[in-house]
């Protein structure tokens, strides 16, 4: 989970908002994929995970585990920061202009979210379920198939290579 969670801190600190986003809001499927018996990501796992994990940072009114769902969504599978189920008409995501914090704040219809605050409460999320499930059976047994680095190859396939898989 380290790596995943590094990765999304890496592309905040090199300004790749949209990458680290995607990144962020992939982290509830795949730590309600690991937790699962099957090991397989659905929205009712993803929307109860953001509940435990994350809700509680945000006014229920605003980001909620469906908005959340919704979003993820949109820009997985569309490129789009907006869904035909959300309350809002999009959401949009601000880089703290002039040191200025915007966050939690709904414009015309818009929800609006600070993308490092909104990163690090979804990281944090993970780092506390982690803490806490990383001893659990169905993470144990999942972990073995989450994204990984092979620095010397994947075997059987390829080895010598550095891989991703």
């Amino acid at each position: 989970m380290e790596t995943l969670t590094s990765e999304i801190k890496n592309c905040l600190l090199n300004k790749l908002w949209y990458a680290g986003l995607v990144l962020t809001l992939m982290l509830p499927d795949v730590c309600g994929a690991l937790e699962s018996r099957d090991g397989k990501a659905s929205r009712e796992r993803y929307k109860a995970w953001f509940n435990t994990w994350v809700g509680r940072k945000y006014p229920p009114d605003t980001l909620n585990a469906d908005e959340m769902y919704y979003l993820r969504c949109g820009v997985a599978h569309q490129g789009r920061f907006k869904h035909p189920a959300m309350q809002y008409q999009r959401i949009f995501f601000t880089l703290r202009p002039g040191g200025n914090v915007f966050h939690c704040n709904v414009f015309n219809n818009a929800l609006n979210l600070d993308i490092p605050m909104f990163c690090k409460d979804v990281i944090d999320g993970v780092e506390e379920w982690f803490a806490l499930k990383k001893t659990d059976k169905n993470v144990q047994r999942n972990l073995a198939n989450l994204v990984q680095f092979h620095p010397n190859g994947l075997a059987p396939f390829l080895t010598g290579v550095p891989a991703v898989g």
